[in-house]
């Protein structure tokens, strides 16, 4: 009786949801530590604002986004190690994926810092937004509503 000593291969559609699934995760994570750690002139056109492609800031006026961007940069001056942090994360997702075998738990803890540090700067962000959108006067937050719920709408008809 012989036995397969061969370590099992992950299926091939596992492998592509995985590189995707990083890909989108990379995406998301470079797009909110660059928003927030280069600055507004960062780029050809800013590198804030990537970040400002989020529905819930580009339906703020111009002013408040660059009010918001300074607060962020001011109270959060550990974004500059984040970004630090995030390039080391994602090394070591690069030397998981080519060890062979898999290095599944390498990989597993580089996704889980990548997801802490980007949660963190969400959360700051988020928490920018409260404070200031506490700060308005009535008629201010309803016309942030109008835009919020004009952006909602113009996305739903495009199929997006």
């Amino acid at each position: 009786m012989t036995t397969d000593a061969s370590p099992r291969r992950a299926p091939r559609w596992m492998k592509i949801a995985l590189g995707v699934s990083l890909g989108l995760n990379f995406l998301v994570v470079g797009v909110v530590v660059g928003a927030f750690a280069f600055g507004p002139n960062a780029g050809p056109r800013g590198g804030d604002r990537a970040m400002l492609s989020t529905p819930l800031m580009r339906a703020l006026p111009e002013a408040d986004q660059r009010a918001l961007r300074r607060a962020l940069r001011a109270e959060h001056s550990g974004l500059r190690e984040s970004r630090s942090e995030l390039r080391a994360a994602r090394s070591a997702m690069v030397d998981a994926l080519r060890q062979d075998p898999f290095d599944v738990s390498g990989f597993a803890d580089a996704l889980a810092a990548q997801r802490r540090l980007g949660g963190d700067l969400m959360d700051a962000a988020h928490g920018a937004l409260l404070d200031h959108m506490t700060s308005q006067p009535f008629a201010e937050r309803q016309a942030y509503a109008d835009r919020l719920e004009a952006f909602s709408m113009r996305r739903s008809k495009s199929g997006q």
